[in-house]
């Protein structure tokens, strides 16, 4: 039996590439075989968005994941459509501000804040490289962000994302 999106969805994993897909294991840049579709799906749903979009299969695959929540509130037309990328996230865990409008107060807070409000999340690396900062600083600045309540720290160790934590206000 062939790959279906359907199988995809449900984790099954078909290798068409040996060598490469041996090589990312041997990089530790693969968690677990066939665990990423469904991931993909799981945070998408978890972030209150509409399960992406899947095109293809066979030979080359494309997933469309779209800004705006379930309840219908978004319009989804191509605005809303942001390949390869997560889009805004929704909700406010954990510190909030209290006034809309408000930013940070620092040059570099300004950037970050800003960046991630307009591409829905920031990394450490981004930051690194918007700021043209070193990896220890920019930790730094974003723990800061986040013990004020700026951002949200969500996802671990490589993974990590820090999302708006004004989203909605």
């Amino acid at each position: 039996m062939g790959q279906t999106l359907e199988r995809m969805k449900e984790g099954y994993s078909k290798i068409r590439n040996e060598a490469l897909a041996h090589a990312f294991s041997y990089m530790n840049l693969i968690e677990h075989w066939g665990s990423g579709i469904p991931r993909i799906i799981g945070k998408v749903k978890a972030a209150g968005l509409r399960e992406p979009e899947f095109i293809g299969g066979e030979v080359d695959l494309r997933i469309n994941i779209y800004r705006g929540q379930i309840d219908g509130a978004a319009d989804h037309n191509n605005d809303d459509k942001v390949p390869g990328s997560a889009g805004k996230v929704p909700g406010s865990a954990g510190k909030c501000r209290e006034s809309a409008g408000k930013v940070p107060e620092s040059d570099q807070e300004k950037q970050i804040y800003r960046f991630a409000q307009k591409n829905g999340f920031v990394t450490r690396v981004q930051v690194m490289e918007l700021l043209n900062i070193k990896e220890r600083r920019a930790r730094n600045i974003l723990r800061k962000m986040v013990e004020n309540g700026w951002l949200r720290k969500e996802g671990v160790s490589r993974n990590t994302i820090y999302v708006n934590n004004m989203e909605g206000r």
